[in-house]
């Protein structure tokens, strides 16, 4: 395994429970079997709610972070987070226009744009009223497919509102994990990525082997259930994603 790659909310750190250190210890564990391995935390969350979460909490030092679902990326240079330039050219290259797109939203009944400081160049974030929902998320989809662009969408049930991400065809959890695995000189059976909801499945499916945590949604273990590169783990958290990795460095590495 040359790189390790997972979600954070709900993956490796719950959002209604504590997270104690003796759980993170079994991740440590099973990343020290591991010769040479990346880590690379991958999330919806922008840069300074990363920084938070190693503040925070427990988890092994990452060597990259990738955030605003996956739209940045950031290495460790020994000293200081970097951005890194190569993925910012990467996602100019494919053509994503912003403010067509902006344009092309702008009409959209039940869609309001979210807080500045969610938006970076390469992702338009807004919260859709979910009594519009069903006549304007075909609306917005018919939108974003006229363009080099994709539409990652997802609910938040505690503010019962849609939440609407419209970023480049290259970027994504997915793209990010691609471009990470390339920076790692990670062959595809190298590299394992943990998740648990419906936005891990591009990067769970983009043929990597993968770990699905005990708690995750119902829905993304139907979709996955046939995928032989993913391991299924009895537990939640990041002991289930210990598990998994400890799954893959017995039988795949």
């Amino acid at each position: 395994m040359k790189l390790f790659a997972s979600d954070i909310d709900n993956t490796l750190v719950p959002q209604k429970e504590e997270l104690v250190k003796e759980d993170v210890r079994e991740l440590e564990e099973a990343l020290a079997e591991a010769v040479d391995v990346k880590v690379a935390y991958i999330s919806g969350r922008n840069f300074s709610l990363m920084q938070e979460v190693l503040a925070n909490y427990y988890l092994p030092q990452p060597d990259f972070l990738a955030t605003d679902v996956g739209t940045l990326i950031y290495f460790f240079d020994g000293e200081d987070w970097k951005p890194d330039e190569d993925y910012r050219d990467h996602l100019a290259l494919t053509g994503y226009d912003k403010k067509e797109l902006e344009q092309k939203l702008k009409e959209i009944p039940g869609l309001s744009r979210q807080e500045e400081e969610v938006q970076t160049e390469f992702k338009l974030s807004y919260y859709l009223d979910l009594e519009s929902k069903q006549d304007s998320l075909p609306r917005i989809r018919k939108a974003v497919a006229e363009s080099p662009a994709q539409l990652i969408y997802s609910e938040d049930r505690v503010k019962e509102v849609g939440l609407v991400d419209v970023i480049p065809e290259a970027g994504g959890k997915a793209g990010a994990l691609d471009f990470l695995a390339q920076k790692s000189g990670a062959e595809e059976n190298e590299v394992v990525y943990a998740g648990d909801s419906g936005n891990d499945l591009d990067a769970l499916s983009a043929g990597y082997n993968g770990v699905v945590v005990g708690n995750a949604s119902e829905e993304l273990k139907k979709n996955l259930s046939d995928n032989d590169r993913i391991y299924m783990a009895e537990n939640d958290f990041s002991r289930g994603v210990a598990e998994g990795v400890n799954y893959f460095l017995k039988n795949r590495f």
